[in-house]
């Protein structure tokens, strides 16, 4: 082989092995090595619809919400066996959808990244484009603590970027509730997410919500910034919704809208948040 013909394939060989490795950093996956203890008994990828050979009756959420592609891990490690899901989405705001209409009851919410949510049975969090789920058989102690190493090890695997919470919601008076925000997208993820509003946007299309459910002594209060596709779909909503439960709305772009869902009186409700 001459030298030409040699280092052309040098060339190439450093070229796939390079793109190897973005492949591998860009969606995470545990090794043999990350593990410590353990072993894993499956590796396996599923691509956009194929998702509905591991979540039969649930993949159309995820594929509303914009899918690339699923990772799902299992691992048995001291008698106890693990399934370790990534969910690799679209981008940031479509990841932390997924992880707002799913996580329930969490126990912890402030362990290792932003936006996590920790039961015995459970660890779930997004960060970057990725929704992760750690499940573990036992609930023990043992098996959270086991769940949180390979989390963690998965976060070495990604760069750290976080959903950006809009700024109306970063106001002092939104603090404590901050890790209640749902992110929804179309009608499935209002189906999973906030069923309560279905009958309010059973005639539209293409919208995405960021709501803040507020449960105090006083009674309820709903908060959301709603996208439209479109500056008629927001008049028409604001026509509405005015013969609804709703006690302030207001447009801040042509089609993008405040709402306010509350049985708090005006009183009450100045007291507790400024709008």
């Amino acid at each position: 082989m001459n030298n030409k013909k040699t280092y052309t394939l040098i060339f190439l060989v450093f070229i796939i092995s390079l793109s190897l490795g973005a492949q591998q950093k860009e969606f995470p996956q545990l090794n043999q090595e990350d593990l410590h203890s353990g072993v894993i008994t499956k590796t396996e990828f599923y691509i956009g619809e194929e998702l509905w050979g591991l979540i039969n009756g649930g993949a159309d959420l995820y594929l509303e919400y914009g899918l690339d592609r699923t990772l799902l891990q299992e691992i048995n490690n001291n008698d106890n066996s693990y399934r370790v899901e990534v969910y690799g989405m679209t981008g940031l705001n479509e990841a932390f959808g997924i992880f707002s209409i799913n996580k329930f009851n969490c126990v912890k919410t402030d362990t290792l990244v932003k936006f996590i949510c920790i039961t015995p049975y459970q660890l779930q969090a997004t960060i970057g484009r990725f929704y992760f789920s750690i499940s573990n058989q036992s609930g023990d102690r043992a098996a959270q603590k086991y769940s949180l190493r390979l989390f963690e090890r998965l976060l070495y695997k990604i760069e750290s970027k976080n959903f950006i919470v809009p700024e109306y919601f970063l106001q002092p008076q939104f603090e404590p509730y901050q890790n209640q925000i749902k992110l929804i997208k179309g009608k499935l993820g209002l189906q999973n997410g906030f069923p309560r509003w279905e009958k309010y946007f059973a005639d539209y299309n293409n919208y995405e919500i960021v709501l803040l459910p507020i449960k105090a002594e006083e009674g309820f209060i709903n908060i959301a910034l709603i996208d439209f596709v479109s500056e008629e779909d927001a008049e028409r909503f604001l026509k509405e919704i005015s013969q609804n439960n709703f006690k302030q709305a207001k447009r801040i772009l042509p089609n993008k809208l405040i709402v306010i869902e509350t049985n708090i009186n005006d009183t009450q409700l100045e007291k507790l948040i400024k709008i």
